[in-house]
């Protein structure tokens, strides 16, 4: 099987190949790895080791990525998460200090469908420890794992208590505020399709899971934002029990089929 170390350093190849003007700051963000004194990789990193990296001076805020054009074709970006992200990323009104307590809170607000963030949070959503968040115009909400395994994410990524967050398109490409994802924004992310930096791509591209056991393919558009006011955000709830979860395709980022698959994904990009 192969290691996360071993996806760790064909990553990296990619990432000079791909995205060379960014590899200095890559490799900065290693050292910076390597002092934490962790494996030499960052893909099994906990939230409080990842919030470490915002000792490195570019890390948190600076966008590497070009500026991005949100596709036409759907009124809103989407964004998968959990409850607690929303909550840390917010002035949450009402933290009752549980995540199935504050995800009810969004689910009787809006009686299980879409409601303004507003009626929940004030001021602005930003995400740790990287300032800026993931997002597609693919309608995620329709089926949270189907939409998972659309953006990269294996199923033991996707949170019980979780929500789908959305954004409009007008107001995002109006104010310019989309960013094409780069190799520093997934420095931590084990899945992540780097696009060609010479090409000048509108937007970033996923690694499609759907069609796992059998291949991986390349996605749907992925694009980067920075903190949003909460009055452009509705948010839905969605529990993603183990009843939700039945009979849908059981993908898991440590099982030794899907890494192998990966590492043949990423082989083809080199």
């Amino acid at each position: 099987m192969e290691t996360l170390s071993d996806l760790y350093r064909l990553r990296r190849d990619i990432a000079e190949s791909r995205q060379k003007p960014y590899i200095k700051s890559y490799d900065e963000l290693h050292t910076f790895l390597i002092s934490l004194h962790t494996d030499d990789q960052p893909y099994d990193l906990g939230f409080n080791e990842k919030m470490k990296f915002q000792a490195v001076p570019f890390y948190p805020d600076v966008v590497f990525g070009g500026p991005a054009r949100v596709p036409g074709g759907e009124e809103f970006v989407h964004r998968i998460c959990s409850i607690v992200d929303v909550v840390k990323g917010t002035e949450w009104r009402k933290d009752e200090g549980s995540d199935i307590a504050n995800w009810n809170q969004v689910y009787k607000k809006g009686k299980g469908g879409w409601t303004p963030l507003r009626r929940l949070a004030r001021g602005g959503y930003r995400c740790e420890p990287r300032h800026f968040s993931w997002w597609t115009t693919f309608p995620l909400f329709r089926d949270v794992i189907s939409g998972a395994h659309r953006i990269g994410m294996t199923n033991n990524w996707v949170a019980e208590e979780c929500v789908v967050l959305r954004c409009p398109v007008e107001y995002v490409n109006s104010h310019g505020l989309a960013y094409v994802p780069s190799v520093i924004d997934a420095f931590t992310q084990m899945i992540f399709h780097p696009t060609k930096h010479s090409s000048s791509p509108p937007h970033g591209v996923t690694i499609d899971l759907s069609l796992y056991p059998v291949t991986l393919s390349p996605g749907i558009d992925e694009v980067l934002l920075p903190g949003l006011p909460v009055d452009q955000l509705e948010i839905m709830p969605v529990s993603v029990d183990d009843e939700y979860r039945k009979g849908k395709n059981a993908v898991l980022s440590g099982c030794p089929v899907f890494r192998d698959l990966l590492k043949s994904y990423y082989e083809n990009l080199v």
